[in-house]
């Protein structure tokens, strides 16, 4: 009873910061779909969460992980759309593709590097193939490739990868 009670607290936590994020203000009726908006979530989530592989996930390391990853997110989003402003305006595109092998092997840590990926201007993940991505890029250059790569690996993936670590 205590562990459900631990779980559905950790679960709500998240989702709380996030709500209090997006709509950073105290007004009663803001607040009342606040948490009707949570209830949801964990309701209609709830057994899908419990009874699937991302129960082994450490939450720990999740709270820990996200505001890292989060703060990264925006300052490579902020960088990229100037870049992606000035290609656009020079009419200097020349699409192609990056694969970019990553450590991570599980769902949930590569859905979030990929989400990454997808929210920076100038790249889309394409696919994923085992621990391969496929990045579409406005430029399709050396330079630019070992760009993203060297991103992925040293800056988005490592925030990450201590979330695939098992429950002990």
């Amino acid at each position: 009873m205590k562990r459900k009670i631990r779980s559905n607290l950790l679960s709500l936590l998240p989702l709380l910061i996030f709500w209090f994020l997006l709509v950073p203000s105290l007004e009663p009726l803001l607040v009342v779909q606040g948490f009707l908006a949570i209830g949801f979530v964990l309701l209609f989530t709830r057994s899908w969460v419990s009874s699937s592989q991302y129960s082994r996930y450490h939450a720990s390391q999740l709270l820990i992980c996200m505001p890292k990853y989060i703060w990264v997110l925006l300052q490579n989003i902020y960088r990229s759309a100037f870049t992606v402003i000035a290609t656009i305006l020079k009419h200097n595109a020349h699409p192609g593709v990056v694969e970019v092998p990553i450590q991570a092997k599980t769902p949930l840590v590569q859905t979030l590097i990929a989400n990454a990926i997808t929210l920076t201007p100038g790249t889309i993940t394409l696919d994923i193939q085992d621990t391969t991505l496929f990045v579409l890029s406005l430029h399709d250059n050396e330079e630019t490739k070992a760009q993203i790569i060297k991103t992925i690996q040293t800056e988005l993936e490592p925030l990450v990868l201590p979330i695939e670590r098992r429950q002990t």
